[in-house]
């Protein structure tokens, strides 16, 4: 869970740094976020795999009134 929840922050601050990058950067904040998409499949998959496994994870709503 706390993957998923730092993987939202990097996700937000490099959609701002693709915004406001110069044009020279552009093609190399694509390529960060391409890294960033591949970590979060990653992510995904290994909870998913985990889930078949009988493991269980909190719902999201539930984590989120954990952090209120």
């Amino acid at each position: 869970m706390n993957a998923e929840n730092q993987d939202k922050g990097v996700r937000e601050w490099l959609q701002v740094m693709e915004n406001n990058a110069e044009d020279p950067y552009r093609p190399k904040m694509r390529m960060l976020i391409q890294w960033q998409d591949q970590a979060e499949l990653y992510l995904r998959q290994a909870k998913n795999a985990l889930q078949s496994m009988g493991v269980s994870f909190p719902s999201e709503s539930a984590d989120q009134e954990q952090n209120y």
